[in-house]
């Protein structure tokens, strides 16, 4: 009997093993962005290793990755379907990440970057296996520090509805910004102490538990939503119980000295209705529906794959690569001496400086710090100026400070709206500050200029950066005026803003020749383009 080899069909010679080159091709580009983009990489990681909140992040990755390996017989079953909208999507990302590079925003590099991933499936195989992976990779998200925007939403709700639950408790409490007083002591609502931490941690448990026990959409974001609801009230109660503890104990409670370790037992507190509540909303077995039908690979071959595979790869790679050249080609900026600026009128210049009010800003090319008086009234200017900006030298940047955290607490942030007297409106971003040396309470009001115009907003700054660059107006800077608060907080409110009317003119005039390349003009106190405030901010958050 003589055997006879078959030769393989054409669907198993090419459709099988060209599944395997796109699998092999997507590992590859997704093994060796990390490097492309490495510095964001690194930031990401530091930030995973050192910052609290954000410590879920060195399991959300390997769960992530987990998830994607047990979708990998389902990716199988579906046929390759390249999408052009694919590279067309790595464009936008990698563009976005050099934008977010340029105006020194952080957070949008590692957005874009994890991101990525879903760029390179949607290219390589489709909408369908996109919509596949969809979680898996929009996981991820959950890791990047982008939710602490909302820290001083959930410092303020936390203190303002502890606060109404203690009164209704008839525990003797007064809420003055972020501090509870009782007449045993005082609390304060820190950042730490907002919620972010468990809220994302249980956000991490919860669409997690919602991604494997829900088939229904429905179920599973109504999963989600309680989970975020419940992380929220829980840190509610635990500021509750604490501060009840301290007014019945005396402060003497180990609560009172011990709030972090209570809030971890707060958190698996708050598992327990959650996940009864999704045994409850679990589906019936008839809600389930059957697997699909298994598909065949296509047919298209390895080179194919190969020139999609480096095409992909360099358009990833575009917005990195601009941002390496970008800064190769830039000369390190020189050192800008900024004096403050003299004024005539009622405000006049003052030699010495208070050392006790110094805000810091890393890396600013010019700084000018000075103090002016009106016969019993004080306040004192601290402007710093960007020429340019680079990963470490940013004008809004968390390490910046507009004051030292060791001599002060910040016990409220306002904003609002200036109205001036040319019928035009300034907005104003408050902070109120007490001194943890018995020094007093300090109110500071501060700006940014980028672009060639003034906001109060950390997010349209950045957004200004970016059109400066465009523009030829590269230099940004913060503006911030001070002055002690004697007695009424409206009092030092108008002397700010009397000041300011002063002040900000000639600080305006200055910044714009800086900012396009200019020498700053000489100091003079006149100017038309500002109007003197009139209004004053509210007391509202």
């Amino acid at each position: 009997m003589s055997m006879v080899s078959a030769p393989l069909s054409p669907n198993r010679a090419m459709g099988v093993n060209s599944r395997r080159l796109d699998l092999w091709a997507i590992a590859g580009i997704l093994g060796i962005l990390p490097f492309i983009y490495g510095q964001t990489v690194a930031t990401l990681w530091d930030t995973w290793l050192h910052s609290a909140p954000y410590g879920h992040g060195l399991l959300v990755l390997p769960i992530g990755l987990y998830l994607v390996w047990e979708r990998r017989m389902e990716i199988a079953r579906i046929p390759p379907r390249p999408s052009i909208l694919g590279l067309a999507g790595l464009g936008i990302l990698g563009f976005g990440w050099f934008i977010a590079h340029v105006a020194g925003v952080e957070v949008g590099m590692q957005l874009m970057l994890v991101a990525l991933p879903a760029g390179i499936v949607l290219t390589f195989l489709g909408w369908r296996a996109l919509w596949l992976l969809l979680f898996p990779i929009a996981y991820l998200v959950l890791a990047v520090p982008v939710w602490s925007a909302f820290i001083p939403v959930l410092q303020m709700n936390t203190a303002l509805a502890s606060t109404r639950v203690l009164q209704n408790m008839n525990i003797p409490v007064l809420l003055e910004g972020y501090y509870l007083s009782i007449p045993e002591g005082r609390f304060v609502v820190e950042e730490v102490c907002a919620g972010l931490r468990f809220l994302l941690a249980t956000m991490s448990v919860g669409g997690l538990y919602a991604y494997l026990n829900f088939q229904a959409l429905w179920r599973g974001v109504l999963f989600f939503t309680i989970s975020i609801v419940c992380a929220v009230v829980f840190n509610w109660l635990r500021v509750i119980i604490i501060v009840a503890a301290g007014h019945y104990g005396g402060m003497q409670h180990w609560l009172v000295r011990d709030h972090i370790t209570f809030g971890w037992f707060m958190f698996a507190a708050t598992l327990v209705p959650l996940f009864l509540f999704g045994a409850w909303l679990a589906e019936k077995e008839w809600d389930k529906k059957a697997p699909g039908p298994r598909f065949q690979g296509s047919r298209y071959g390895a080179r194919g794959i190969a020139g999609l595979s480096v095409l992909a790869l360099f358009i990833a790679s575009l917005g990195p690569a601009a941002a390496y050249w970008r800064e190769m080609g830039g000369a390190g900026a020189e050192k800008i001496m900024i004096v403050a600026p003299q004024v005539s009128g009622p405000w006049t210049g003052s030699v010495e400086i208070a050392q006790n009010w110094r805000p810091q800003y890393i890396g600013a090319d010019g700084e000018a710090h000075g103090a002016y008086h009106r016969e019993a009234a004080e306040i004192e200017l601290y402007l710093a100026y960007y020429a340019s900006q680079r990963q470490g030298k940013e004008l809004v940047n968390d390490t910046n400070a507009l004051y030292d955290g060791t001599a002060w607490r910040r016990s409220a942030r306002r904003e609002g709206v200036i109205r001036l007297e040319n019928g035009t409106s300034l907005k104003v971003k408050e902070t109120e500050l007490k001194s943890t040396r018995g020094q007093g309470s300090r109110l500071i009001w501060h700006w940014y200029y980028a672009g060639g115009r003034l906001t109060a907003s950390d997010y349209e700054a950045k957004l200004f950066q970016v059109w400066g660059l465009l523009s030829g107006q590269p230099g940004a800077a913060v503006i911030a005026l001070s002055t002690a608060v004697h007695g009424e907080r409206e009092e030092a409110r108008k002397v700010l803003r009397d000041a300011g009317a002063a002040l900000m003119p000639v600080l305006a005039r200055t910044l714009r020749q800086l900012s396009s390349g200019g020498h700053a003009p000489p100091y003079i106190s006149n100017g038309a383009d500002v109007g003197r405030p009139v209004a004053a901010i509210p007391d509202k958050v």
